[in-house]
């Protein structure tokens, strides 16, 4: 059946309930932002992994905002201590309204899901990159999404058990510096 003038969207975000963000300079340190209700296919231990395996000029830092799924922060929380980056990784309790702000502001990229491989998933229209965008955070992800499959401001990385490469990451996040007022740029193209 044909949609005629109608047009199908995978997933929705209500662009103006998130404030933009001021992007923090990028200098000797590169904050990730992890946010979610914590669960396994959010594949935050690939980035502690990654962390651990990172030699390169940045000071690496994972902010894990969401402060739910006890049962994984702890997994998190020891995988972080066995690998050595415990002092690089923080936790939060659930954060809201300004506090929420404030940590978008600290953060240079944000990480979407990296494991919904692990629940038999590639393809996938998740909310948080809808926020991400909508706020003007670089973000990246390990699954195909159609809204983002070109987008310059995001990188999609493999949906596999991989460490995720911070080098990789940190070029990424060089690259989408040196263009002017990404910021906004993300924000239109959420609005769009």
């Amino acid at each position: 059946e044909r949609l005629g003038k109608y047009k199908i969207i995978p997933n929705g975000f209500d662009v103006d309930s998130v404030k933009i963000r001021t992007a923090p300079v990028l200098d000797k340190e590169v904050h990730i932002l992890g946010l979610a209700n914590l669960a396994y296919w959010h594949g935050f231990d690939r980035i502690i992994t990654g962390m651990a395996r990172y030699t390169g000029p940045y000071k690496i830092v994972f902010h894990l905002a969401g402060g739910t799924g006890n049962e994984e922060i702890e997994k998190l929380r020891n995988l972080a201590s066995d690998l050595g980056v415990i002092d690089n990784v923080i936790f939060y309790e659930p954060l809201y309204g300004e506090k929420l702000n404030e940590i978008f502001d600290e953060c240079h990229v944000a990480a979407g899901s990296l494991g919904i491989h692990r629940i038999g998933l590639q393809n996938g229209s998740v909310l948080k990159l809808r926020e991400y965008c909508s706020r003007g955070i670089p973000f990246f992800y390990a699954y195909y999404d159609e809204n983002f499959k070109n987008f310059i401001f995001s990188t999609k990385i493999s949906a596999d058990e991989t460490p995720v490469d911070i080098n990789l990451i940190c070029k990424f996040l060089e690259e989408v510096y040196s263009k002017n007022n990404h910021v906004h740029k993300m924000r239109e193209y959420a609005e769009k």
